[in-house]
């Protein structure tokens, strides 16, 4: 091999900022480059789906959206036959009778759930709401079950009206520690590492828990007590992300209540809320387009430390549109109250306007 160590070459050591300007402006020309593209991705969003062209074929854009998200909704079929199912009893309590139940929506992989039957309605066939916890939540702390928390008694308020609740664990639980003995009680897990790894492979952590929670239903609705043309769904914060995003895929939910999550999806481009070319053609307004013409209501707070309010989209002129094509724009709410990162704790007529159908 030739012997260069005598050689004398040119050096910018220890001076490594001399070419920085050129850095700098490459740094600079690629926020450009995004800031132009997310602005004129209104144009392509609305050429891509506006209200006449999902009136006309709301399946086609519903499978663009499973494409979109990835395996395994890309495969999912009315025809698949009822999973297994794990149902413990635990309690009785004033509400009524509760289960923890592990259904098997893929090969090996046991979705967990709590799942709570109205006092006196154990043989009375009635509607059933998926209940969706939030951010570092649980189906025990959304259900008043372990811990305060933000949820306006949900669970109880639907379970009072006399409808079935399946409260589901998604991959966002806190990993509590006891301090004396520490103990560590929940297990440790990355979601974006997860994520990333399940996008790798074409897939995406919300894409199998949309179709876990789809195949959820497919057993719920095969039990003689769940009327199957009374199903809802409802959450908060990571649970009102996911009630925007399954109610959109799941033509089952008849009734929607998503709360504190719906926003400019620029703005709170998270990892796991990302998708591609999902800014041409599924930022939030356009996933609740999805939920047309089924009801739907949406709200957040001015006081909200998690999400911004003043950077929320109007969702009322831009979603309603849609429904009007179906002839029922009234079917679709969003309101804005004065409170934090809660369920409005003075809106009746949202929680009433969401449970209505399902009673």
């Amino acid at each position: 091999m030739k012997d260069f160590s005598n050689l004398k070459t040119y050096s910018e050591y220890p001076n490594f900022a001399v070419a920085q300007p050129q850095r700098t402006e490459y740094l600079e020309g690629l926020n450009s480059l995004i800031a132009k593209l997310r602005k004129d991705s209104a144009a392509k969003r609305e050429e891509y789906m506006n209200p006449e062209s999902y009136f006309e074929n709301p399946e086609r854009y519903r499978k663009d959206y499973y494409e979109m998200l990835g395996w395994p909704l890309t495969e999912y079929s009315k025809n698949l036959p009822v999973p297994n199912v794990r149902k413990e009893f635990v309690a009785s309590d004033d509400r009524g009778d509760i289960y923890r139940m592990q259904i098997e929506v893929l090969e090996g992989l046991w979705f967990y759930g709590m799942y709570f039957v109205p006092k006196g309605k154990a043989e009375e066939k009635t509607g059933l709401v998926i209940m969706q916890h939030g951010g570092g939540g649980s189906p025990e702390l959304c259900s008043d079950i372990v811990g305060d928390n933000n949820y306006y008694h949900m669970t109880t308020r639907i379970l009072d009206r006399g409808v079935r609740v399946f409260c589901t664990q998604i991959l966002c639980w806190s990993r509590v520690v006891i301090p004396e003995p520490p103990t560590k009680v929940l297990p440790d897990f990355n979601r974006h590492k997860i994520d990333v790894a399940l996008k790798q492979m074409g897939s995406s952590i919300q894409a199998v828990e949309t179709y876990a929670i789809m195949r959820c239903l497919d057993y719920l609705c095969s039990l003689p007590e769940v009327d199957d043309t009374k199903i809802g769904m409802t959450g908060l914060s990571y649970g009102g992300f996911y009630t925007m995003m399954v109610t959109a895929a799941e033509p089952r939910i008849i009734s929607a209540y998503s709360s504190c999550a719906m926003n400019d999806r620029f703005k709170y481009d998270w990892e796991d809320w990302s998708w591609k070319n999902s800014g041409n053609t599924f930022t939030d307004e356009r996933v609740c387009a999805l939920c047309a013409p089924r009801r739907y209501y949406g709200d957040a707070g001015t006081q909200d430390a998690v999400f911004t309010w003043d950077t929320i989209p109007d969702f009322n002129s831009l979603v309603r549109p849609f429904y009007a094509k179906f002839g029922c724009e009234d079917e679709f709410r969003f309101n804005i109250h004065n409170d934090g990162h809660k369920y409005d704790l003075d809106d009746n007529a949202g929680f009433n306007f969401f449970i209505e159908p399902l009673l």
